[in-house]
């Protein structure tokens, strides 16, 4: 037992205030003629307020404080024993009895596709004999409602890949994939960062350190997919009031009205994050089990039970910004309530379009641009020194997110049309706009880091944002028009539309992963550049994995059953058995 305790750590002037001892040593003490065994306390002793020393203790004894010392203090908050976490909750079994149910369906609904592929004989048989013994019936052997948690179906879906055609953007596909993976960088990096260290002051000198660029700026992914969601929610916005005016024209009809060509997301994102928040507050604490899994996981499951509500109605940003639930979650709640306020410019400009004044529509989408700029600095300015930053609210992303509205219409505007860019002014913008994106990337250093200041720090930002959305304008431009050359050919690959497919999950997943290793972790580990893409590549392929299950058990499923209760659901297929160019057989009256 005395030998699992942590000892003063060496290196102590580089960083390394932390020795957690031997953790599976303490947990696997038992006495063998005396009922003992040991509690694990991550921070049992605390030298001159900075060492800190785990400790292993009998689990019938506790950790009380010694008094009158200001140099030695026992701490007893973060003990555990073998019984810490074996007890499931109620909402642990709930929860898993959930996933079975899920489960079970999955097997079910795989069956019956296989069923379909290989017995179609057997069950045209079937539905014969059925069919003369039944006066009323209409039976469909391939409703897509049966094979919709089919995992044999919904991978195929996953991971085909399409030649694109011309309406469509490939290049996204790309730039979403070099977001997420940059996305899972960052975090990689942050928990490398805030788990012990032998050479913490390593970590302190590269975040101040140029070098760092590369991570440290990794929330910029993060606006670049508020600049695609509001570039998509245009794009496609536009063309689908385009097509109705037109549909309207040759039926001498009134257009539709641009409010019903669109609908909240609410039901495709909600069951996975659903979901993601039951796993992540129940199950996972069951995974692993390691010296820091005590104080890592009350600090997941607080927020969330004492907040659950501002989680579900994507507000939590602003209601809980220093306590979110799930801190990579404040994207979705940030991106909710900007896909909520788009109306507020998505009508007027439809509004505009169908009635001819497509040059009004640019001018006022301009002006909400600049507006959005405007708008954050002046409040944020005014803030004292030492006042509270909520670097999770929203409306300092309000400029890149109407950017990418007031691409969308420049798209859709250029689509009909000849673009022709003389050689010489393609590769000018090329190195203008990837000029902006590196002065954005080295600027963030002196402006947000080393010595930030409120004036300082929201001007960059306010300018920043934009500046790396008009950056991203002409990135996707160029492919999408014939301008990109090898990068068009690098961001328009095949493989992204499977990692695009994945995105969503991935990004509610690879936070959980990173924690669960944080909680796993036996030893303090030694801070490195090389550490930090090493466990990003361990973090993205794990990440991965867990996608596909996540997006088969809990997307895949959601968006058949969408377009079934939405009226799509005559388009799936139905009419022929998956692989089998024959028709079902619908019963009908003799």
């Amino acid at each position: 037992m005395i030998d699992s305790w942590g000892k003063i750590p060496s290196g102590i002037t580089e960083g390394n205030v932390n020795d957690l001892g031997q953790f599976d040593e303490c947990m696997a003490i038992e006495g063998k003629n005396i009922d003992v065994s040991g509690k694990y306390c991550e921070e049992g002793l605390t030298l001159f307020n900075k060492i800190s020393i785990a400790v292993c203790i009998p689990t019938d004894c506790e950790l009380f404080p010694i008094e009158g010392s200001s140099y030695i203090q026992v701490n007893s908050g973060f003990c555990q024993t073998n019984d810490t976490g074996s007890e499931f909750t109620t909402g642990d079994i709930i929860v898993a009895a959930i996933f079975g149910i899920i489960l079970a369906l999955m097997v079910l609904s795989t069956c019956y596709d296989c069923c379909l592929h290989y017995t179609q004989n057997v069950i045209e048989a079937f539905l014969k004999l059925i069919r003369k013994n039944a006066n009323t019936m209409i039976l469909e052997i391939n409703s897509p409602l049966l094979i919709a948690f089919s995992v044999l179906t919904n991978t195929k879906k996953l991971f085909a890949t399409n030649s694109q055609s011309s309406g469509q953007v490939s290049c996204l596909n790309g730039i979403r994939t070099i977001s997420m993976m940059w996305i899972i960088a960052g975090h990689s990096f942050v928990m490398q960062a805030s788990y012990p260290n032998v050479n913490l002051r390593s970590a302190y000198e590269f975040v101040m350190d140029d070098r760092s660029s590369y991570v440290r700026v990794a929330h910029f992914s993060v606006d670049t997919f508020f600049f695609l969601s509001a570039f998509l929610l245009s794009y496609n916005y536009i063309k689908n009031i385009q097509r109705a005016k037109a549909s309207a024209e040759k039926k001498s009809e009134q257009p539709q009205n641009p409010l019903t060509l669109s609908k909240v997301p609410m039901f495709t994102i909600m069951p996975p994050m659903a979901a993601f928040y039951a796993l992540a507050n129940t199950l996972a604490f069951h995974t692993t089990k390691g010296p820091l899994s005590v104080s890592v996981n009350p600090n997941i499951s607080d927020a969330c039970f004492d907040h659950w509500w501002s989680f579900f109605l994507f507000i939590q940003n602003y209601t809980h910004p220093e306590n979110m639930c799930l801190l990579t979650t404040w994207y979705l709640s940030a991106d909710m309530q900007m896909f909520l306020a788009s109306p507020l410019i998505i009508i007027p400009i439809g509004e505009l379009i169908l009635r001819g004044k497509k040059r009004l529509a640019y001018i006022f989408v301009s002006f909400v641009i600049i507006a959005c700029i405007a708008f954050p600095i002046i409040p944020d300015i005014l803030q004292e020194e030492d006042a509270f930053q909520n670097e999770y609210s929203t409306h300092p992303r309000l400029s890149i997110y109407a950017l990418g509205i007031l691409f969308g219409m420049i798209v859709i505007d250029c689509s009909n049309k000849k673009i022709k860019i003389h050689n010489a002014l393609n590769v000018l913008l090329w190195v203008a706009s990837l000029g902006v994106l590196v002065t954005v990337v080295c600027t963030n250093l002196d402006a947000a880091v080393v010595n930030p200041t409120i004036v300082k720090k929201t001007l960059y930002y306010a300018f920043a944002r934009p500046a790396w959305g008009l950056a991203l304008c002409w990135i996707l431009f160029a492919c999408h028009f014939g301008y990109g050359g090898p990068v068009n050919w690098l961001l328009s690959a095949s493989i992204h539309q499977v990692t695009t497919r994945l995105s969503f999950s991935m990004y509610l997943l690879h936070m959980l992963v990173q924690t669960r290793y944080l909680a796993y972790a036996r030893t303090a580990l030694h801070f490195s550049e090389y550490e930090i893409i090493y466990r990003w590549c361990g973090d993205f392929i794990f990440t991965i994995v867990f996608s596909i299950i996540w997006v088969l058990a809990f997307e895949s499923p959601v968006v058949i059953l969408e377009k079934l209760i939405f009226g799509g659901g005559k388009k799936l297929n139905q009419g022929k058995i998956p692989g089998r160019s024959k028709p079902t057989l619908n019963k009908s009256k003799n």
